[in-house]
């Protein structure tokens, strides 16, 4: 038992109970105070407040939640929470509670049942609620929060948001959204098309790393908050493709103003590009079109003003157009012009649309004139217009062209009579030639048998004389007529002269004074040595008969050159660099009816017996043939200068002169020859000379009469010496069928008139030899012997290449056109025999219209140049137009005609020299035809690339 407590501890122990009583009536106070403070929030709270016991049933709601269904307290308070709660939400609504029951908080969306029957969707905040005494599951305290705004708002965003994902993929632009790294999180798919990419490779792709720095620099403006513009050519970095793009990019920011990010668009400028390109074209081939038109473009006003002038008039006529536009036109027309320019002006005026063309000559900047043809439409009543348009045309070559028509009519006039005289003195020299040689060949036969001592060797050596003094005159008409043998040599022109000062001197007398001034730097020429002499032979006594009394003569060398402008105002002249030979005498001079008639042969100024009139006539006969020309300048009592210009050729160094030596004895030997020749006199004088030379000689009278006879020959018969100009063939005809009979036979063709019907340098191929008429006995030897002694060395030398190398050939088909039709014959069987397919025609139309028909089916044209009905350049530009890649191949004879520059110029692939050599033949088809098919090949390759 515990001891009873002391009246103080009792004293104490009420103490300390009053001061319990007295806090806990101090605590009473506040919580009355909170209570009532709690009371007026839940009561001023506009959301729901709900308490339901263990069974759901509602056991208080505050006036929020009654106005928020529109129920009297009384008609919420009792009944179940699930009374008043939309159907679809029981079983969660029901789960809810079970988690309540385990002390378990909720937050969840339901709807619930207005009084009205509407539905109101709300935020429930549910918490359990349990006994402070036993700690357990009371019931529930549930805040309901009216979401209606909310889900209106939210189904706005979602609408806006369906919208904007729809503008944002369907926008017919690319649209790229990218972060603040510059990394591209969105992109639709007209971005990926644009790019030529996938999404794949874009999202998530840094732009800032790209390698276009200009678009790089515009995506970093756009982060630092500026709108950015991109335009180029953006070369993607994830697909190979290249686009002309415009970017607009701009900054995304929130409602703080910060960035989180930015957009951009995207346009692809293709079609833009090509169509600023298209018109940026079309422009710029409108204004070099009018710049380089060979016309001026002008526009005159009502008032005579000009009011434009195209740029090229500065081309033309030295004007800016700056310079005229605004001056008056007639400023710059001649004054002599004026009248009928303006009155033209006048007249055209007056009638809308009407058109005229005058010509008048119009000032340069420079000064000078040029003759224009104006041709101008008067468009004053069109707006765009509103003046006379109208365009110059440079005339003056045309003008210049008639001024010299006449004077080409001149000259052509005299070319046909000096071809005519040409012609002429060549048949006469042909026909004279025979009859020396006869003279020639007796006389000096006769001169063998006759006693050297005796009147009779005097008397024959008399007729020797005048013979060859004939044969001089004949070679001079030759010279002229242009039709004598020549054997050009590479000459130095200064040593050729000064080889025959000494018998110039001589011939011109020593009462003339004869000064020799030769040019340095010259060059070389080729021509023949003893042309060279007649021309300082003929020259120098021209300018010799010339001077009266004393005198001098000065011979000069030199060097000029020639451009185009030089030979357009000289006809006959055609450019390039020339050795000049200039004789120039104090003599008499000659007016200008001499002048005209200077070259004229058997045209003199002397008296009767003291000249020919071939000395002019033969030097310019020798300049011609040697592709040169020749200059006069006289004055009546102040002497002539002639100057003659020869090509120069580019050659190392001039050929030697032959050294002089001593006339050897006549060659003879032991060969058979075959001497053929029409005029029995000529034929009988040549056998018997041959024979003299120990030779074995047959004879003939005709080409016919030959080829029996050497049908019938059983021995070798080793040189044919023939006639060239014969009755039933000629000369070189016959040597080509000797050739079938005799392989080895060897040629000399003989004749006075000879450099129209045989080709030396053919010839020369095939081991021949020539010998002018009249010859002498020894000319003849020696001919005779160099003929037989000849050796063939290009022949040898090529022989075994050719015995071992076969023609190319092939099986493609080859269009032939040539009017000639033993060359289509001919060109046709090598063709053929190479294994080619041939068509072949003699007419150009009918070639044209077959290709025409079935171009593919052909694989090459051969095509002669120069045909009846058109031209070979026209056929093949005509075969080119129906089909771009056809090869062709041109064969001319006439190399003026046509060169390999202007070959290549109109398309054909090769050009060939005629007469034509079939190995020649063979390698250029060959060769056309594998360079047609390597470029197909490369075509074919190129177009798959």
């Amino acid at each position: 038992m515990s001891p009873r407590p002391s009246y103080a501890d009792l004293e104490k122990r009420i103490h300390v109970l009053e001061q319990i009583a007295s806090e806990y009536e101090n605590l009473k106070k506040e919580l009355s105070g909170i209570s009532t403070f709690n009371e007026d929030v839940v009561k001023a709270m506009s959301d729901g407040l709900v308490l339901t016991d263990i069974q759901g049933t509602v056991t208080f709601v505050n006036p929020g939640f009654v106005a928020m269904l529109g129920y009297r307290p009384e008609e919420i308070i009792g009944r179940l929470w699930l009374d008043i709660i939309s159907l679809d939400h029981y079983d969660m609504v029901q789960e809810a509670e079970r988690r309540r029951a385990e002390g378990k908080t909720d937050r969840y969306e339901m709807v619930l049942q207005h009084k009205s029957g509407e539905e109101l969707p709300v935020l429930i905040d549910a918490s359990p609620r349990f006994d402070k005494q036993t700690g357990e599951f009371v019931g529930t305290l549930g805040f309901v929060t009216d979401i209606t705004q909310h889900k209106h708002t939210e189904s706005a965003l979602k609408e806006n948001a369906l919208r904007y994902q729809l503008l944002f993929e369907q926008s017919p632009i690319g649209v790229f959204h990218f972060d603040n790294d510059g990394t591209i999180i969105d992109c639709n798919d007209n971005f990926v098309n644009i790019i030529g990419s996938s999404r794949k490779a874009l999202v998530g792709l840094n732009m800032l790393t790209l390698p276009d720095k200009k678009l790089v620099k515009e995506l970093q403006q756009a982060l630092k908050g500026h709108t950015g513009l991109y335009e180029g050519v953006y070369c993607s970095i994830t697909a190979e493709k290249s686009t002309p793009v415009k970017v607009y990019v701009s900054p995304l920011l929130d409602k703080e103003g910060k960035s989180f990010g930015c957009v951009g668009i995207v346009e692809d400028i293709t079609y833009q590009k090509q169509a600023e390109e298209a018109v940026r074209k079309n422009a710029a081939m409108h204004s070099k079109m009018v710049a380089n038109i060979g016309d001026v473009i002008v526009i005159i006003d009502r008032d005579g003003i000009n009011r434009y002038k195209s740029p090229n008039i500065e081309k033309w006529f030295g004007w800016k157009p700056e310079e005229v536009v605004g001056e008056v036109t007639w400023k710059n027309v001649h004054p002599d012009d004026l009248y009928t320019t303006q009155q033209f002006f006048a007249d055209i005026i007056q009638k809308p649309g009407s058109s005229g063309t005058i010509e008048c000559r119009y000032r340069c900047s420079d000064g000078t004139y040029k003759w224009i043809e104006f041709t101008g439409t008067n468009l004053l009543h069109d707006p765009d217009i509103q003046g006379l348009l109208g365009n110059y045309k440079d005339i003056s070559d045309r003008k210049k062209a008639d001024a010299e028509k006449e004077n080409l009519q001149t000259q052509l006039i005299q070319a046909q009579k000096m071809e005519s005289v040409g012609r002429l003195a060549g048949g006469v020299a042909h026909d004279f030639n025979n009859m020396l040689t006869v003279i020639l060949g007796y006389a000096q036969a006769a001169m063998d048998q006759a006693d050297p001592s005796g009147p009779v060797h005097k008397n024959l050596q008399e007729v020797l004389t005048a013979a060859r003094r004939s044969a001089d005159l004949t070679r001079q008409l030759l010279t002229f007529a242009r039709k004598q043998i020549i054997a050009p040599k590479v000459l130095d022109l200064n040593a050729t002269v000064e080889s025959m000062l000494s018998m110039l001197r001589r011939l011109i007398g020593e009462d003339i004074d004869l000064v020799w001034q030769p040019g340095t730097g010259l060059g070389t020429v080729k021509a023949d040595p003893s042309q060279i002499d007649q021309i300082l032979v003929n020259l120098c006594v021209n300018a010799k008969d010339a001077i009266a009394d004393v005198g001098k003569i000065t011979i000069e060398t030199g060097a000029a050159s020639f451009g185009q402008a030089y030979c357009h105002d000289h006809p006959g002249v055609s450019p390039g660099d020339f050795v000049m030979l200039a004789v120039k005498d104090d003599g008499c001079g000659m007016d200008r009816h001499v002048l005209a008639n200077l070259f004229e042969p058997f045209f003199t100024t002397k008296d009767v017996g003291e000249g020919t009139g071939l000395g002019l006539a033969t030097v310019y006969g020798i300049v011609q043939q040697n592709k040169g020309f020749l200059t006069v300048d006289s004055t009546p009592e102040q002497g002539s200068t002639f100057m003659v210009y020869l090509p120069r050729h580019m050659a190392a160094k001039a050929s030697p002169d032959p050294s002089p030596h001593l006339q050897a004895p006549a060659a003879t030997g032991h060969e058979t020859i075959l001497v053929v020749e029409d005029e029995p006199a000529i034929l009988r004088m040549t056998c018997m000379m041959l024979e003299r030379l120990e030779y074995d000689v047959l004879s003939a009278g005709s080409p016919d009469a030959a080829l029996a006879l050497a049908k019938n020959h059983n021995k070798n018969i080793h040189l044919l010496l023939t006639d060239v100009v014969m009755p039933q063939m000629n000369g070189r005809d016959l040597a080509e069928e000797l050739k079938n009979l005799h392989p080895d036979v060897k040629f000399l063709f003989m004749s006075g008139y000879a450099a129209d019907v045989i080709s030396l340098q053919n010839v020369g191929d095939k081991g021949a030899g020539f010998i002018q008429k009249p010859f002498s006995k020894n000319e003849l030897a020696d001919k005779v012997r160099k003929t037989l002694e000849s050796v063939r060395e290009k022949e040898v030398q090529e022989r075994p290449k050719k015995e071992k190398a076969a023609l190319p050939g092939g099986d493609e088909h080859i269009l032939l056109v040539d009017d000639e039709k033993p060359i289509v014959q001919l060109e046709s069987q090598i063709l053929e025999r190479l294994g080619y397919t041939i068509t072949a025609f003699t007419d150009s139309l009918e070639a044209v219209a077959a290709f025409q028909a079935d171009p593919e089916r052909v694989d090459l044209v051969i095509t002669d140049m120069a045909m009846p009905h058109m031209t070979g350049a026209k056929l093949a530009g005509e075969m080119i137009a129906i089909r771009s890649d056809i090869p062709i191949i041109m064969c001319t004879g006439f190399s003026d005609r046509i060169s390999e520059e202007t070959a290549k110029y109109a398309g054909i692939k090769h050009l060939l020299m005629k007469p034509v050599v079939m190995s020649d033949l063979a390698c250029a088809v060959r060769k056309v035809l594998d360079e047609a098919k390597r470029q197909k090949i490369k075509d074919i390759m190129e177009h798959d690339r």
